[in-house]
């Protein structure tokens, strides 16, 4: 196991890349942006990610909602299975996904049920709030802990065989905002986005929801992807929008995906020509 977390300066993107590279790494751990942050640093660095990682079999993904179609993407983007995984920090491990890609809670560990904010009614299958009661953890005992995460819940068969309820997790409640007539959320926004042909070079997105306008800025040099996103918002979520194309580095700048700075121990004396301003860094 190699760690290397990119909240580090020891491991910022473009060592991650290398080290994934050169170390051969088979499985990799982490949230989905982080991959597709490799997959733009391992093109900087001049490495195509399907190809040139023959040694990744799966990326296992969690710690944010994820769409289908950003799934698909990053799976094409790395030549190889995305599984996902869901929980929290306060609870550990909710759900894995079956051989079939969905989402099952591990209901013989938790007890989950579903909240109706709007009435307090707790149910166990249909939509709301995620409220879970860990059975097997010790060391934090939790009774009825609402994650405040939008989840649909179902106790339905699955052709994997699990005899266990599918989950689909929405994003966290109460992040949705009002667009004209309509009501947008990331994961549907973030679907539309994904859903773009992967020709339009679309890795790295942002949304603003004004009461009256959705604004969207997307990364592409590609012609027509205003146009493209502009008509599948209309289409799918019927709320006035906007698309704005911005060339790549506007969002994500360049230096994150190939900057590879020193990992420094601080320090206090320096010498006349050196920077004190470094003093106390650790980078």
């Amino acid at each position: 196991m190699v760690p290397a977390d990119s909240r580090s300066a020891a491991t910022p993107a473009a060592r991650t890349v290398r080290l994934l590279h050169r170390l051969g790494v088979t499985l990799t751990w982490s949230n989905p942006t982080e991959a597709l942050l490799w997959a733009a640093a391992a093109r900087a660095a001049g490495l195509d990610p399907a190809t040139d990682f023959p040694s990744l079999r799966a990326l296992f993904v969690g710690g944010e909602p994820l769409s289908p179609a950003r799934r698909a993407r990053i799976g094409a983007l790395w030549n190889a299975p995305v599984v996902e995984e869901y929980g929290s920090t306060e609870t550990g491990t909710l759900a894995g996904q079956c051989p079939e890609g969905r989402l099952h809670l591990w209901a013989d560990r938790v007890l989950c049920e579903v909240l109706d904010p709007s009435s307090g009614k707790l149910s166990e299958e249909g939509r709301g709030r995620l409220v879970v009661t860990p059975l097997y953890r010790e060391a934090m005992p939790l009774l009825r802990y609402n994650l405040d995460d939008e989840v649909e819940v179902e106790y339905t068969d699955c052709a994997c065989g699990w005899r266990l309820p599918v989950v689909r997790v929405l994003g966290r409640g109460g992040f949705a905002w009002p667009v004209g007539t309509g009501t947008v959320d990331q994961q549907q926004v973030e679907e539309l986005v994904f859903g773009l042909p992967a020709s339009d070079g679309v890795l790295f997105w942002r949304a603003r929801a004004g009461r009256d306008l959705l604004h969207i800025q997307v990364e592409s040099r590609a012609d027509g992807v205003e146009r493209r996103l502009t008509e599948a918002v209309a289409r799918s979520l019927g709320v006035p929008c906007r698309v704005e194309a911005l060339v790549p580095g506007s969002l994500v700048p360049t230096s994150v995906l190939t900057s590879n700075p020193d990992a420094l121990k601080p320090r206090g004396l320096f010498g006349p020509e050196e920077d004190w301003a470094q003093a106390l860094l650790y980078y």
